[in-house]
């Protein structure tokens, strides 16, 4: 994926509509499940937020990543998957996406700046 280029719409994976999309999503809250809702709605990337220090996360949290990762490199995706390290900026953004995920389902940034206007 070093060489996909990304310029999309971002939305979080609580959004009922993915497709053409920059999924993003925390480590926290990482399925593989939802993993996979976004490859089966053809996501155009999926953005996973590290945390800066991994110890201080639950160590169960942990552990089920690490068991799924082989799996999730076994997967042949065309989907660009990145690992972002946390930082006040990305989590901010993550906060902003998780809102309108939520709040405008699956409008379009075109169609959410009609409504508001």
């Amino acid at each position: 994926t070093r060489n996909a280029i990304l310029n999309t719409e971002a939305r979080t994976v609580e959004a009922e509509v993915l497709s053409r999309r920059c999924v993003i999503m925390r480590l926290a809250d990482f399925s593989y499940d939802k993993y996979q809702k976004a490859l089966r709605q053809s996501a155009g990337a999926v953005v996973i937020i590290l945390p800066k220090n991994m110890s201080a996360m639950p160590q169960d949290i942990v552990q089920q990543f690490m068991e799924l990762e082989p799996e999730m490199l076994a997967t042949e995706t065309i989907v660009p998957v990145y690992f972002a390290e946390e930082d006040d900026e990305l989590l901010s953004i993550y906060t902003q996406t998780l809102t309108s995920s939520s709040s405008q389902g699956s409008l379009s940034a075109a169609e959410g700046r009609e409504e508001t206007l």
